[in-house]
């Protein structure tokens, strides 16, 4: 039977692997603000050592690549904090590998459907460091043909020039018995 034990913490420093910050995450009709973080040793430390003094299992580190990640989730939008002389992010405040902060309200909760276990809520979120981007590294703007060679030509180079433009590709039509599948 759960004591419906509560708590509130911060997190240390901990990378962002995915984040919906700003705006909520729609997929699967769900709307939910959520941070997945890389858990540092620290984080996963004391998310074990609660889980223990509730008795309920740790569920929520999952391990993907060699690497333990936390989810924290909110219905609500978080609180958003910026460390001094850090600038957020244009679009979504932080980006996969910045560095947070996380503001957390754990509460046990216990369901005949969903088991016994610890909801991490998602309360706030201060950013901390801006992961720089690596020359050729993918990134929102990422050159996706930085590693061939080859001249770069606009769109608007394509056609109403002196030269003809290249004629596009044919693209055959089915009807009928002639479709391929």
């Amino acid at each position: 039977m759960s004591n419906n034990n509560r708590t509130k913490f911060v997190t240390g420093p901990v990378a962002i692997k995915y984040s919906h910050i700003v705006e909520p995450d729609t997929a699967f009709n769900k709307s939910e603000y959520k941070v997945t973080v890389v858990a540092s040793d620290e984080l996963v430390e004391q998310l074990t050592q609660l889980a223990a003094s509730w008795g309920t299992n740790t569920n929520f580190i999952k391990s993907k690549d060699g690497q333990n990640l936390v989810t924290f989730k909110s219905k609500f939008q978080p609180k958003t904090k910026v460390a001094e002389g850090v600038e957020a992010r244009a679009k979504g405040f932080a980006w996969s590998n910045d560095t947070v902060r996380i503001a957390v309200d754990a509460q046990e909760y216990n369901s005949p459907m969903a088991g016994h276990g610890i909801s991490l809520r998602l309360n706030g979120v201060m950013l901390l460091e801006t992961a720089q981007r690596e020359e050729g590294e993918s990134g929102g703007n990422a050159d996706p043909f930085a590693d061939f060679a080859g001249s770069s030509v606009d769109a608007s180079q394509l056609s109403g020039s002196d030269t003809p433009a290249a004629a596009a590709p044919s693209v055959p039509e089915f009807t009928g018995d002639d479709m391929p599948f």
